[in-house]
């Protein structure tokens, strides 16, 4: 309808009208659900326990599988396009002179500071052994924004995205469907 079903974040935004001298806060997710349809379908999906089902199939293929590597593939690129973001294309050359990373150092410290930037979806370490989807909404939104048809896929687009297709065949099962109905834009529109 017009409307977008998700956004990105800046993760480390200013707080004096776009000047980079302090921040309030930092996002560890690149990515939010906006589309009040699909947010709440996927927060019903959450309570009827559906990140355990995904953890519990992540967990029992032991990370050699389509959605461990799904998952590997998205985390590496929210890192990166979160490195991009605070250091420009420079990314980790100019840690030291770089303000914005500088700010993130005093309000993380410094190991706090690299797990931030070294985490994927939703701010979730890629590192750990564990494999957990942490959040459907994050994922959904990762989905949206990288899926694409395209046979050849560049700067982290995909045409093969399990996780996501995992959620919205799940929202399919439930009749839930993710592009809108004919009245919910008004919730959209005001």
């Amino acid at each position: 309808h017009g409307y977008p079903q998700a956004f990105s974040l800046d993760p480390a935004p200013p707080t004096q009208q776009f000047k980079r001298r302090s921040m309030d806060r930092v996002n560890s997710g690149l990515l939010k659900l906006t589309c009040p349809l699909i947010v709440n379908a996927i927060d019903a999906l959450e309570d009827e326990g559906f990140i355990n089902k995904m953890n519990s199939i992540l967990a029992a293929k032991e990370g050699e599988d389509e959605l461990s590597q799904c998952m590997n593939d998205a985390h590496a690129i929210h890192s990166s396009t979160r490195k991009k973001l605070i250091f420009g294309p420079a990314t980790e050359e100019s840690n030291d002179d770089n303000q914005t990373f500088q700010m993130l150092k005093s309000k993380l410290g410094d190991k706090g500071a690299e797990y931030f930037l070294d985490s994927g979806v939703a701010g979730a370490n890629p590192l750990t052994k564990r494999k957990d989807v942490k959040c459907l909404h994050a994922w959904l939104a990762d989905y949206l924004f990288r899926i694409t048809d395209e046979e050849v896929c560049y700067d982290g687009m995909t045409s093969d995205h399990p996780i996501g297709e995992a959620i919205l065949q799940s929202l399919k099962e439930r009749d839930i469907d993710f592009t809108g109905t004919d009245t919910c834009y008004h919730v959209c529109s005001g």
